[in-house]
């Protein structure tokens, strides 16, 4: 008998500890970022960032931890995923939407008096009481790539390219999602500084967007099979490639690279004596400056066939901060700031090769 009591009475003990130890588990406050694709560098950056944010933090390391879920550019899964983040007891929800008419993952977060952070691109113009955030923390995609067609066709102009009869450089350029508000931003300032010629391209192998570029879909390899399928009449006619993020730029220098008439036109020409370049070849600009994109354009004077030329600065690191930040302010001031729809725009900047910067 006493032998039974000692072992019930162990047993007791067991599963009084297991219940002490499940009590005494991770309790920190979840912190979800849905993101809208699969992590390249640039949101992996933006991760990353994140989680350094509250892990190296003495205030927030034992009262956070950061959790992500992509949507792989599907409104659907965004929502899918946001109602599991939201159902399992997140403290807020930071969200790069996939398309701003798609609201029902928002809305989902606010009905549950969750705070909401928007990141990257803006939501709609449009919000109609239930569907927006606390804060938006965001880029200007048309201001953006109006900075720097302007500024591109400058330093391509100046550096021995010259531009047709109505004074225009030759562009092919690779969209992202064209039914996205962030694609058609990226294309709008761009073309809209009326510098860049998109009539040459007859797209024999692939149809145009309203004659104005071809569809990337943000994708690495879609980017390298339309740069591989038109390369004949990319090397015969443009002086740039514009794609609308640097893993798809990416992925058109890879295309280039292939064969010796894209290396061809990729390489500039220099002087004989001075060795500096007398003219450029053509050149790729992406847009987002990831981290792959810190190393390529520092080192594309000295490797120009194998490394891209230009981009967009919006740093990912700064989106990551500026919305954790928000996140943190709403959670310990109980969502005071529920659908004030507060906005802070990131600055950009056009980075390319130092070599052209000197006086």
């Amino acid at each position: 008998m006493k032998k039974l009591l000692a072992i019930l009475g162990s047993t007791a003990i067991a599963s009084s500890t297991t219940l002490a130890v499940v009590a005494c588990g991770d309790s920190k406050g979840v912190i979800q970022l849905i993101i809208p694709e699969d992590p390249n560098a640039f949101w992996q950056d933006l991760l990353d960032t994140a989680n350094k944010y509250v892990s190296t933090n003495d205030e927030y390391k034992n009262k956070y931890k950061v959790k992500w879920t992509s949507s792989q550019q599907d409104s659907s899964k965004e929502l899918t995923n946001t109602k599991n983040a939201v159902d399992a007891g997140a403290l807020a929800i930071i969200m790069a939407q996939n398309n701003p008419t798609q609201r029902q993952a928002a809305k989902y977060v606010i009905q549950n008096n969750i705070p909401l952070v928007a990141v990257n691109i803006p939501f709609a113009n449009d919000l109609k009481d239930g569907e927006k955030p606390n804060f938006q923390v965001y880029q200007d995609a048309e201001e953006a790539s109006k900075k720097m067609g302007n500024e591109i066709f400058d330093l391509l102009t100046k550096n021995g390219v010259i531009a047709n009869e109505n004074n225009k450089l030759k562009v092919f350029e690779i969209w992202g999602d064209p039914s996205t508000p962030t694609a058609q931003g990226r294309h709008k300032g761009f073309a809209d500084t009326s510098q860049y010629d998109y009539s040459w391209f007859k797209g024999d192998n692939t149809a145009p967007i309203n004659g104005e570029g071809v569809n990337g879909m943000y994708l690495e390899t879609t980017a390298n099979k339309l740069v591989s399928d038109n390369i004949t009449e990319i090397t015969k006619k443009a002086d740039i490639i514009y794609a609308h993020s640097d893993s798809m730029a990416r992925g058109a220098l890879a295309a280039l690279n292939k064969s010796e008439e894209g290396k061809k036109w990729l390489t500039p020409e220099y002087d004989e004596k001075t060795g500096e370049i007398k003219k450029l070849g053509g050149v790729i600009v992406g847009y987002d400056y990831d981290s792959i994109s810190v190393n390529q354009i520092s080192n594309w004077k000295e490797k120009p066939t194998e490394n891209i030329f230009a981009t967009i600065h919006m740093s990912s690191s700064e989106l990551a901060k500026k919305s954790m930040t928000k996140a943190i302010q709403e959670i310990e001031n109980n969502n005071s700031n529920k659908e004030k729809n507060s906005m802070e725009k990131i600055d950009v900047n056009v980075i390319f090769p130092d070599y052209f910067k000197k006086a």
